[in-house]
């Protein structure tokens, strides 16, 4: 379990709740307080762009799967931005990263002879008959 699974990390005008499934963006000021939490599941989010602060503020700009991407992070309502210390949100980064890469991995295939075994057993059990073991092997063998 990583760390930060039930942080909130403070940025300047949002805060960003770190869930198992998914982060929530809350926004702390007023200008923006009737706009409510925004929750983001980890396999909405298609990329994650990270700048580190210095001179200015730094961000982590999320962009998400059928949403309109703000030009300017500072005004993205998919965004946060930080000062330093920025620890925490690089290490919130890597996590969102794993999560993505996760989620995209390639499920595990069960074979065609997997699943004819299956069909055999469920024959020799009576749980299918003779006709419709027939019909289900015809199917997987088409």
């Amino acid at each position: 379990m990583n760390t930060l699974i039930g942080e909130t990390l403070k940025g300047r005008s949002k805060a960003v709740l770190v869930e198992d499934d998914a982060i929530t963006l809350s926004y702390r000021t007023m200008y923006h307080g009737f706009k409510g939490d925004k929750r983001i599941p980890y396999g909405s989010i298609t990329s994650v762009q990270f700048r580190e602060p210095g001179w200015l503020v730094g961000y982590l700009q999320f962009s998400i799967k059928g949403a309109i991407e703000a030009r300017d992070p500072l005004q993205d309502e998919n965004a946060i931005e930080f000062d330093k210390p920025a620890d925490k949100f690089r290490e919130l980064r890597d996590l969102i990263h794993a999560k993505m890469a996760a989620a995209t991995a390639p499920q595990a295939s069960v074979s065609i002879a997997d699943e004819l075994v299956k069909l055999v057993s469920l024959r020799d059990q009576g749980i299918l008959t003779e006709q419709e073991f027939a019909s289900q092997k015809a199917k997987l063998l088409r």
